[in-house]
Order: C-alpha cells, then structure tokens, then sequence
C-alpha cells in the first residue's frame, strides 16, 4: 500500500496544534487532554485543543508530555491517569502508539546485557510494519515515538472496553517487540493506556547540557479501524 503524502514542516507553534488536533480533533467538549511536565511532575488537564497548545509553547523549553488516552474529568495538577482500582479511568483512545529508542545519549539501559535499542533511525523505522505506516511520527530527541489514529474515537464506556483496549495495545506492542527482537533490538513496554508521549516543538533534556529537539517528522491522512 502506498503511504499517504506528508505534509510539510510546520513552525513550532503550529507544529504542536497541528499535532494535538490530529489526535483530538474530535473528542467531545466534555474530554480532557492530559499535558504533562516531567520537571515537578506537574500535570494539566485541557478541555480545549488550543489551550493545551498554548500550554505547551509556554513549556516548550521543557520535557513536556501527553496522554495516550483522554479523560472524561481534571483530576488537578498531582496525578495522572490510573485504572487500578478504577481511580481515574481513560474515557477514551484515538490511537495505538510506540516508542522506539535509538541507541545513544539518554539511555542508560543501552549498557544492559538484556536491552541493545536500534542503533540508528533508519534501523528504528525498520521495526515498524510498511503496510500499516503510522499516522503521525514523532522524533523524540532519543528515537521515534509512532501513532496509527483510527478512524474514530473509541470511546471506554466500561471496564470490559478499557479492558479490550488494553489488551489491543499490548498485543500491538507485542508484534513490534517480535519485529525488534528478531534483529537483536529492544522495545521498552509503553503500552498502557496511562501512558504519556512527548510533543512536538518540545525539547527532550535528559541529557545534562543537551537540550534536544522534539519534532514532528511525518503526518498524512491515514487511519485505521481497531480491527
């Protein structure tokens, strides 16, 4: 199948609109975007695109992140998303995701004897499937975090969706992990639904004195169905 176009680079701010409104242009007004700073571990809840837009320019100096899934309160600036105990349930996911790490500066688990990542951004695209290219591609200042949006919001109306869900996102993860490990390469577990990814036009600082840049590689019109 051929990939649909690309569209072109897209300033800072833009970038991170264009971005947030591909994965959430159409939740409902009742949903919240999670934001997440990594620096005092601060989160915010954002009913509206462009607010969370404008947040994250306000930190794009910062390591800042977003759920994976939406929630259907704001449950204030200390916690994040929790299904144990079904505290603070996802109200629903637009998307599958992955987070594929390059070997180099930031991660220290590339030393294990149980975890070598792709050794460069080609080797990283490799693991992903050419028949099902993701939707958006995220440089990540230490890899490529992936996402294949669907067609529609799947909304999470009970513990047995948001089971399903979790289970659809692991399973997904699993047939990566397959693909890396075939060649020798790690993929660290990111598929819980309580996960946050990096933004684009943030920086990824990690590495003392090497403030990296989060970018937005690639964005097209294709979407699937969960099935």
């Amino acid at each position: 199948m051929t990939p649909e176009p690309v569209a072109p680079a897209a300033p800072a701010a833009d970038e991170t609109k264009q971005f947030l409104d591909a994965l959430f242009a159409g939740k409902s007004d009742a949903e919240f975007i999670l934001i997440w700073l990594l620096k005092g571990k601060r989160s915010a809840w954002f009913a509206n695109i462009q607010a969370a837009a404008d947040y994250v320019q306000q930190h794009s100096a910062q390591d800042v992140y977003v759920g994976v899934a939406l929630s259907a309160a704001d449950h204030g600036p200390y916690v994040r998303l929790k299904i144990e105990g079904n505290e603070r349930m996802p109200s629903s996911i637009i998307a599958l995701w992955a987070d594929l790490d390059i070997a180099g500066e930031g991660h220290k688990e590339t030393s294990s004897k149980h975890k070598h990542y792709a050794p460069n951004e080609a080797a990283a695209r490799s693991i992903m499937f050419s028949e099902f290219p993701p939707t958006l591609l995220v440089h990540s200042g230490g890899g490529l975090q992936a996402w294949w949006l669907f067609r529609e919001l799947w909304t999470l109306e009970s513990e047995e969706e948001v089971r399903k869900a979790s289970a659809l996102a692991t399973r997904w993860l699993g047939a990566l992990r397959a693909r890396a490990q075939a060649s020798g390469w790690t993929i660290d577990g990111v598929a819980d639904l309580t996960r946050v990814l990096r933004v684009p036009s943030t920086a990824n600082c990690k590495v003392p004195g090497n403030s990296r840049p989060v970018r937005l590689l690639e964005v097209n019109e294709r979407r699937y169905n969960p099935s």
